[in-house]
């Protein structure tokens, strides 16, 4: 479903790109990302590119569907990718015109989860009433290191994770997917806090009022 491969980019430049196959990885998974984990050189500054098209040959498009900034990265943390496209080629850059060499490993696997609370709001403050975790089923992902090619080749320079979750919470229980983890991705996850003024849909039999008192 993926690959390390060397391409083409806009002014005849070259590079590795991550290859998905998208078509493969929809009948299988809810959810597709790439989350951001660690900057191993600060001295320089990596974009990620993503480009996607449909239909055949999976020929890699001249212009990506997004850019992402390395300091906006590592505020938002996780980049849910579209799968609408067929194939999806992800890149990363330096300096505007020098393109990183990429390396994908093992894949790995582990289950979905959720830390959260539950609260009651008050004019003044809250209680709080319930918290913990939320277990989900299972997600493959796999470390995406990228070597910036300006100091120790150690694939370390900007380090993501690709994520491919078989389930996801409902849309109802949040508004993006900020407070997803995934078991031993070393991504910080934030609590998810839930409040008695909605209500929720089920996630693997588990819903954030269980446990609160009416």
């Amino acid at each position: 479903m993926h690959q390390i491969i060397e391409t083409e980019f806009k002014g005849g430049l070259r590079g590795d790109a991550l290859f998905l196959n998208v078509q493969q990885i929809r009948k299988e998974f809810k959810y597709l990302g790439i989350w951001y984990a660690r900057d191993g050189n600060e001295a320089t500054f990596i974009t990620t590119e993503i480009y996607g098209r449909s239909g055949e040959p999976a020929e890699k498009p001249r212009d990506y569907l997004e850019e992402i900034k390395e300091n906006s990265f590592k505020q938002i943390k996780r980049i849910e990718l579209t799968m609408k496209h067929d194939w999806l080629w992800i890149a990363t850059r330096i300096d505007g015109d020098t393109y990183c060499k990429l390396k994908a490993d093992n894949m790995m696997s582990g289950h979905t989860y959720i830390n959260y609370r539950t609260i009651r709001n008050k004019s003044t403050g809250f209680d709080l009433l319930d918290k913990g975790v939320f277990k989900g089923g299972t997600a493959d992902f796999f470390r995406l290191g990228s070597e910036d090619l300006r100091s120790k080749e150690d694939y370390s320079d900007a380090i993501m994770y690709v994520i491919m979750a078989r389930d996801i919470p409902p849309a109802d229980w949040m508004s993006d997917r900020s407070c997803l983890g995934v078991q031993n991705v070393p991504v910080l996850v934030p609590q998810c806090t839930f409040t008695t003024d909605r209500k929720y849909s089920d996630w693997a039999g588990q819903n954030p009022m269980a446990n609160v008192k009416s």
